[in-house]
């Protein structure tokens, strides 16, 4: 039986997306069950579906760019028949608080990506912003060793 069957039937609440986790058939009884214990236990930090994302309170993010200046980059030309497209995936976006309008110094374009199932991947070009972003001179911990 494939892994993501076993999760679906043992884990109630998770996220379609996240039943289907490719760990293969190869896991020892054991090691499948550590790991559907471990998933249930922390279920609720997966988002249950697109909209569940946003922000989160208490806690905040600077981004270091020394002393230099806003950078504001003009939007790039989006084909007109793609306008609308645009227009209901940033009223959606805004709808669940993932984005919020602002009359910010900085912008970045936006850029529309063709997912494999051919619905349309927002994304934002961070490269001027992150050219002048100071990077932290510390290295991240391993995710292995966090867990």
């Amino acid at each position: 039986m494939p892994y993501h069957m076993l999760v679906s039937e043992y884990i109630e609440g998770l996220p379609n997306h996240e039943t289907n986790l490719g760990l293969g058939e190869e896991l020892l009884p054991q090691q499948l069950n550590d790991v559907k214990q471990f998933i249930a236990e922390f279920a609720d930090i997966f988002a249950k579906d697109a909209t569940d994302l946003g922000q989160i309170e208490g806690c905040s993010h600077d981004i270091d760019v020394g002393t230099n200046h806003p950078i504001r980059q003009a939007p790039r030309c989006i084909p007109p028949a793609r306008r609308g497209e645009v227009d209901k995936l940033e009223a959606e976006m805004e709808q669940h608080g993932i984005i919020e309008p602002t009359k910010s110094l900085w912008a970045s374009p936006i850029v529309l990506v063709k997912k494999k199932d051919g619905s349309t991947r927002f994304c934002i070009d961070y490269c001027q912003l992150n050219d002048i972003t100071k990077k932290d001179s510390h290295p991240l911990p391993k995710v292995d060793e966090l867990i």
